[in-house]
C-alpha cells in the first residue's frame, strides 16, 4: 500500500469485509457506506473501558464519505503501521465502517525502526460476541451497541 493506492485497496477491501460480515451475521446491509477514522489506544488496560470510551467517541462522530476520510488518512500516512475496517454499525439506510489505524509512534522504539519503511498493513475485521464461544451460529452485527 502507499499513501496514492490507499483509497483504491481501501475500496477494494470493502467487498471482502461485507462479504465477512454476510457469513457471520443475520442483518442486512446497505449499500450506502459511511466511513469514520480512530486510532488505537491499546494504552488503557481495561478492555472494557476501553470499549466503553471507543463506543462513546465514535458515537459523536459524523459518519462521511470515502472521499472525504481519505485525505485525512493520506495526511497521517507515514505514521500508520496498522489499518483495519470494522463495521461500526450497520442500519437499513447505511453501513458504517471504522477505518481504526495503529500509528507506528505508539510502537515500542526497538520495533519501529525495524518497521518504518514498511507500508502500512491493512486488514477487514467482524467483532465476534464473546457469548458465541465457538459456536457457529448467526449474530446480530449490532451487538456491541447493545451489551455495552
Amino acid at each position: 500500500m502507499t499513501a496514492e493506492t490507499t483509497e483504491e485497496e481501501i475500496r477494494a477491501a470493502i467487498p471482502k469485509l461485507m462479504e465477512m460480515a454476510t457469513e457471520l451475521t443475520r442483518n442486512k446491509f446497505s449499500d450506502e457506506y459511511l466511513f469514520f477514522l480512530s486510532a488505537i489506544n491499546d494504552k488503557q488496560p481495561d478492555l472494557i473501558e476501553r470499549l466503553q470510551q471507543q463506543k462513546r467517541n465514535n458515537d459523536r462522530r459524523e459518519p462521511k464519505k470515502l472521499q472525504e476520510v481519505i485525505p485525512e488518512l493520506i495526511a497521517i500516512f507515514n505514521d500508520l503501521y496498522d489499518i483495519n475496517l470494522t463495521i461500526y454499525k450497520a442500519t437499513k439506510k447505511a453501513t458504517i465502517i471504522e477505518i481504526s489505524y495503529y500509528a507506528k509512534s505508539q510502537l515500542e522504539e526497538a520495533y519501529r525502526e525495524t518497521v518504518s519503511a514498511q507500508p502500512p498493513m491493512l486488514h477487514c475485521k467482524v467483532a465476534l460476541p464473546p457469548w458465541l464461544g465457538g459456536k457457529n451460529e448467526l449474530f446480530d452485527i449490532n451487538w456491541q451497541h447493545n451489551v455495552l
